[in-house]
C-alpha cells in the first residue's frame, strides 16, 4: 500500500483518538502515512498526538483555517500515490484501504471513491452517494419533497435515490467525511477550493475530478462509521453562516455558465430565505447547545 491519510481536526480529541487507532490498524506496513492538521484546537488534541502518536505527522495551525485549506496543507506534504481524506469522527475497518486500492486497480478511470457510511447506531447515511445540487435537486432536498420519492433519479437526485444502498455505482459527488482519491486525479482537479471554509468543498472537488476526466464511485463493500456532527458545526450561528455562504459560492462558481443571472439571483434568494428559516428553527437548539457546554 502507498496511502497518505489526511485528517483535519478541531476540538474532537476523543473521536480523533478512535479514528487514529483504527487507522493505525488499517495502514500497517511501509509506504503509508497519517497526517493530522489541527485547526487551533483548545482541547489538548495536539499534545495527545505529540505524546501518544509520535509516528504521525502533525501540522498545528495558529487559527482555524477551515476544512479545505487545512486538507490542502496535508496533501501538499504527503507522498502517497493514494490520498485518504477523512473526518476525525470516523472509524475505519482494517481491510478498507486494501479494498479501495483493489477497487481502483479494477477501475483504472476511477479518480475517487467513497464507502457506505453509517452513524453510530448503524443507520445508513444517505450522503454517502450524492448528486450535484442543481436548482431542482436543491429545491427537492431542502423542501423535504425528496422523501416522498426516495427512489427517483430526478426528485431524489441529491441523494441519487435510484442507486441502492448496496449498489456499487458511479456517482456525481462524495462526502469529505471519507474520500479515497488517486493523487494524480486530485492534483489535476486542483485540490480543494480554499474559498469554502467548510461545507460544499467535497461536492466541488468531486465535480472537478470528473471534469478532469476521471470517474467518481460509490463503493459500499466498505462500511465506515461516521459519528456525524461531533464538531457541533451546525449547532451555532457561525456554522449556519458558513453553510449558506458555501451555497452562494457554489452557485456562482459552478452555475454561472449554466444559468442566466436572473435565474441565479432567484437561486440566491432561495438560499437566503432557507438560511433565515434555518436560523429561526434552530435558535432554540443553538441556545440549548451553548448552555450545555
Amino acid at each position: 500500500m502507498d496511502i497518505s491519510a489526511v485528517i483535519v481536526s478541531y476540538n474532537v480529541k476523543s473521536r480523533l483518538k478512535l479514528c487514529l487507532e483504527s487507522l493505525l490498524l488499517a495502514l500497517q506496513g511501509e509506504g503509508n502515512e497519517i497526517i493530522v492538521i489541527d485547526n487551533n484546537s483548545s482541547d489538548g488534541s495536539p499534545e495527545m498526538i505529540r505524546n501518544e502518536y509520535r509516528g504521525i505527522k502533525l501540522i498545528e495551525n495558529s487559527s482555524n483555517r477551515g476544512f479545505g485549506a487545512a486538507c490542502n496543507q496535508g496533501i501538499t506534504i504527503s507522498t502517497g500515490k493514494y490520498l485518504l481524506v477523512l473526518n476525525p469522527d470516523t472509524v475505519v475497518p482494517p481491510a478498507a484501504p486494501a479494498m479501495f486500492i483493489a477497487f481502483m486497480d479494477e477501475h483504472p478511470q476511477a479518480g475517487a471513491a467513497g464507502p457506505r457510511l453509517t452513524d453510530s447506531n448503524g443507520a445508513f447515511l444517505p450522503e454517502s452517494k450524492r448528486g450535484i445540487p442543481t436548482a431542482s435537486a436543491a429545491l427537492f432536498r431542502m423542501s423535504g419533497i425528496y422523501k416522498l420519492f426516495s427512489g427517483s433519479s430526478f426528485v431524489n437526485r441529491y441523494y441519487m435515490g435510484h442507486i441502492g444502498e448496496t449498489d456499487t455505482a458511479r456517482v456525481e459527488a462524495l462526502t469529505g467525511a471519507f474520500m479515497f482519491m488517486l493523487r494524480e486525479a486530485a492534483e489535476k482537479a486542483g485540490l480543494f477550493d480554499e474559498r469554502y471554509f467548510m461545507f460544499g468543498e467535497d461536492i466541488d472537488l468531486s465535480m472537478q475530478i470528473s471534469a478532469a476526466g476521471y470517474e467518481v464511485w460509490y463503493y459500499p463493500a466498505v462500511t465506515v462509521t461516521h459519528f456525524k456532527g461531533s464538531s457541533g458545526a451546525m449547532k451555532s450561528y457561525r456554522g449556519l453562516r458558513h453553510f449558506y455562504r458555501s451555497m452562494h459560492l457554489f452557485i456562482e462558481k459552478n452555475f454561472s455558465q449554466k444559468y442566466i443571472f436572473p435565474f441565479r439571483a432567484l437561486m440566491h434568494s432561495g438560499v437566503f430565505l432557507s438560511g433565515l428559516l434555518a436560523i429561526i428553527i434552530r435558535t432554540p437548539a443553538i441556545i440549548a447547545y451553548r448552555m450545555a457546554r
